[in-house]
């Protein structure tokens, strides 16, 4: 399958399209052909203005393969499905924590290291309890190296009728 045909098909189909690995390094092998081309025939120019070409296709397409996905899913393998899920679920538990009320002024969202690890923000021990940025604070999360400290509402409205 060549570009066109994959962007024309993803464009009149419901459902984000199913992409075999095979489909993929087909064009990675046309992408890579052309740029042989370009090297042998010394129009550096063409090759440049095909990369950009590429990239801004590429990233349309990218972006309405998400939306989608996070519109009608897909039942269909593919070479992204298993990406496309992470994705879905970053969004998901992103709003469901942002809109539960349990995200500070700037922000963040408490944590509780379950696994040592260093950021460029510093060093961060087992069981500390630190505020974290949300989108940070999900992606350490599905690393395995923290937990998120999201209270259940059930939780919160009986601690707030006892008090």
């Amino acid at each position: 399958m060549d570009l066109y045909d994959l962007v024309f098909k993803e464009l009149i189909s419901k459902e984000a399209l199913g992409i075999s690995r095979a489909d993929v390094n087909d064009l990675i092998k046309y992408t890579q052909d052309v740029i042989k081309w370009c090297a042998r025939a010394g129009v550096y120019a063409v090759c440049n203005s095909y990369m950009d070409l590429l990239d801004k296709v590429v990233a349309e397409l990218m972006t309405l393969r998400v939306v989608k996905f996070l519109n009608y899913g897909t039942t269909k393998e593919s070479f992204d499905k298993e990406f496309l899920n992470l994705i879905i679920n970053f969004i998901d538990r992103y709003y469901k924590l942002t809109l539960s009320g349990f995200i500070d002024n700037e922000g963040r969202v408490p944590i509780k290291v379950v696994k040592e690890f260093r950021t460029d923000a510093g060093f961060f021990r087992e069981g500390t309890v630190t505020m974290v940025e949300l989108s940070r604070a999900i992606l350490l999360e599905y690393l395995g190296l923290c937990e998120i400290l999201d209270l259940e509402l059930k939780s919160l409205i009986s601690s707030l009728v006892k008090s």
